[in-house]
């Protein structure tokens, strides 16, 4: 059976296919969480990051046959592993001094490699080349551009990535303009 990049597989421990629940994410990345109450990823996270360790385009390159299939598997691996992180590192007010272990050596395993979210980002999904990337990933902290409530999907990527640049442009705490001096300064 044909896998797609935001359906988990039936053997996954489910009794039917299930999309990802963003809805219960806050649009701006995360909420700090005190101390005493450490988060827990939600069972739709935890199957969905169980599936993407297992399943990638180079691990299963039949489930991704085309360019916008793999781009969209990989702008959602990128935002449930961080989100997932963000989770695992018990959600902190700031990334501050976790920031070199959060992207850099916290290695995450996709298709049964594993890999850092600087890597990922960086080495694999930047360099596939669509500018539209950067207002699709979001590392969980508030400058970031708002998680979608929706996984991105193969069939409407494009249009995906289109709504998603024009609402980081539509907000102020990304692009503000200053006529008078005739300036425009971007997050």
């Amino acid at each position: 059976e044909k896998q797609t990049p935001i359906l988990l597989p039936a053997g996954s421990g489910r009794a039917r296919a299930e999309r990802i629940d963003l809805s219960a994410a806050p649009a701006s990345g995360y909420q700090s969480r005190p101390p005493d109450r450490p988060a827990e990823a939600p069972a739709d996270l935890h199957a969905y990051v169980a599936w993407v360790a297992a399943v990638s385009p180079e691990a299963s390159p039949g489930s991704f046959p085309t360019a916008e299939s793999r781009l969209a598997y990989w702008i959602n691996a990128y935002n449930a592993l961080a989100m997932y992180n963000a989770i695992r590192s018990g959600i902190p007010e700031s990334l501050g001094k976790m920031k070199f272990r959060f992207f850099y050596r916290d290695r995450l395993v996709l298709g049964g490699e594993r890999i850092s979210l600087y890597a990922l980002e960086n080495g694999i999904i930047r360099p596939l080349g669509d500018p539209r990337i950067h207002f699709a990933l979001n590392c969980m902290v508030r400058g970031c551009p708002r998680l979608p409530r929706v996984p991105f999907e193969a069939a409407s990527l494009d249009e995906q990535l289109d709504s998603a640049a024009r609402l980081f442009f539509d907000e102020e705490r990304n692009v503000t303009l200053d006529p008078a001096a005739k300036v425009v300064r971007f997050n």
